[in-house]
This record gives structure tokens, sequence and C-alpha cells, in this order.
């Protein structure tokens, strides 16, 4: 698989992700400048899940305390990992 097409499969999992409510015809472009690190990563969930962790709290307060923003974070995670794999 080549890089550009990881970096979109990644970027289109990030936009639907979307902690923060991006309004739809943005969202392809507000996360960009994390696909990198997650195709970097590609084979570590747990790092996916901590790169994930990080932009969430940067970027929308996520409450680590919160066992939804949580599951939601390794779901989206497992999202990414599956992205790059097919």
């Amino acid at each position: 698989m080549n890089h550009k097409s990881n970096f979109h499969k990644v970027n289109e999992v990030l936009a639907n992700w979307d902690p923060i409510g991006v309004p739809s015809n943005l969202k392809l472009d507000e996360y960009r400048s994390y696909v990198s690190n997650f195709i970097e990563i590609s084979d570590d969930l747990d790092g996916i899940t901590q790169e994930l962790e990080k932009i969430a709290i940067d970027i929308s307060g996520y409450d680590k305390t919160n066992e939804a923003h949580r599951t939601d974070l390794i779901l989206t995670a497992k999202k990414i990992q599956e992205a790059l794999k097919s």
C-alpha cells in the first residue's frame, strides 16, 4: 500500500472520529497534520490510542475519566489500524 493511499485512509477515519464537531466540508483538512504519526506507528494499537488521546486533550478537553471517551478512542484506534492493513 502506498503512502498516499494510507494517508487518505487514516485521514478519513480521523474525519469521521471528529471529536470537536468540525463542519463536514472542513473535516478532511482539520486532522491532516496528525496522519503521518499514525502511519508511522500503525502496528502499535496502544501507541495509536495514546496519539488519539493527545489530540483529544489538546483540541477538545477530553476527559480521561470518562469511560465512553476511552472506549471511543480505542474503537477509533482499531479503525485506523484496520485501515492501514487493508
